[in-house]
């Protein structure tokens, strides 16, 4: 029983120490937002961005510019 809160108090002290330049919380949330990066950049490029261009130009021609002239 006492080896298991030993345990809990070490890994504990583990996440809540945070000693020199970087900490493992700092490091895990830069690499958490490189990784959410590179998948948002990936889906853009893979035709998304193209598709969305697209679809808000032909709603501005059809919509405003031949609501306007009519």
């Amino acid at each position: 029983m006492e080896n298991k809160q030993v345990e809990k108090v070490e890994k504990w002290s583990f996440w809540k120490d945070e000693r020199g330049d970087f900490g493992v919380k700092q490091l895990a949330a830069t690499i958490g937002v490189i990784i959410l990066i590179a998948l948002v950049v990936s889906y853009l490029k893979g035709g998304v961005l193209t598709g969305m261009v697209d679809k808000i130009w032909t709603y501005i021609y059809e919509t405003l510019i031949q609501g306007m002239t009519g």
